[in-house]
């Protein structure tokens, strides 16, 4: 490559795409700056840079219509396309020149519209071996394309959401048995509480403030570690979300939900149990 300015001494590494005037329509792509390439073909000789390249290349404003060399020929830059992923989102967007020389080409890019994905290769197919009879027809999709960069991603998700379900169900089953010790021990207090005018609800909030207690310290403790891994682990990420105190204020309402239903169960349980049976217990 070569532009105008370009110290001798610099040769950076850039990402190159052969598209035609379709290419920016089927992709949805956005124009910074200047324009597509024309259906004409007075723009063969010429280059798209992408934003990153024009800042990374240091090409001189206007950026349009500067002389640009690429692979030895010579044209000018027709437009600046706005940044795209191109590649992971582990990475960070590179520069990119898109040439408009088609015939160094090795793919065609199809959309379909929904529902007539089937009837679409077949025609594909059809339009190939009509033109390029002695190379196999191989077709993939896109979407799965970029499924693959997340593999690793996607299967720690499903481990993840694996073992927070047996965890749950442990935790789940652990609060339900000391509910179950609580009411136990508690038995002849409750009978009492219910002969001196105690309500069922009074009854169920007695045995379940303890352990709501609980859980509120589990969760002061755990979300400190929670934001601690998950920043640790977008960070791997060059584009990545930020982490919002809301999530941890939704987890830690689910954990009291689903810690007041476990315990409410006993609760209700002894509750609703016989005063007078309960005094005579031993």
């Amino acid at each position: 490559m070569d532009w105008e300015g370009r110290p001798l001494d610099y040769k950076p590494s850039v990402s190159t795409i052969s598209a035609d005037e379709k290419f920016q329509h089927i992709l949805s792509l956005k124009m910074a700056d200047g324009h597509w390439f024309d259906k004409n073909g007075s723009d063969q000789h010429n280059v798209i840079l992408n934003e990153t390249a024009v800042k990374q290349l240091g090409i001189h404003k206007p950026v349009i219509g500067q002389r640009f060399k690429f692979n030895g020929d010579s044209g000018i830059v027709a437009g600046v396309v706005k940044d795209f992923n191109f590649r992971s989102l582990h990475e960070k967007i590179g520069p990119m020149v898109i040439n408009n020389h088609t015939d160094w080409a090795r793919s065609f890019y199809i959309k379909t519209t929904p529902g007539n994905t089937a009837v679409a290769i077949k025609i594909a197919q059809n339009v190939w071996n009509e033109f390029v009879p002695d190379q196999p027809f191989d077709y993939s999709f896109i979407d799965d394309g970029y499924n693959k960069l997340y593999h690793a991603e996607q299967r720690s998700s499903t481990l993840i959401a694996a073992f927070a379900i047996i965890a749950i169900a442990i935790s789940a089953i652990g609060l339900l048995g000391l509910a179950a010790f609580a009411a136990e021990q508690r038995v002849k207090e409750i009978g009492i509480r219910k002969v001196l005018g105690a309500s069922v609800q009074n009854i169920i909030g007695l045995l379940s403030a303890e352990f709501l207690k609980t859980v509120v310290i589990a969760n002061i403790v755990a979300f400190p570690v929670a934001w601690y891994m998950m920043n640790k682990w977008l960070q791997d990420f060059a584009y990545r979300t930020n982490i919002t105190w809301w999530i941890f204020a939704v987890a830690a309402c689910i954990a009291l939900l689903i810690a007041l239903i476990t315990v409410s169960i006993q609760s209700i349980k002894a509750a609703l149990a016989n005063p007078v049976n309960s005094l005579r217990s031993e």
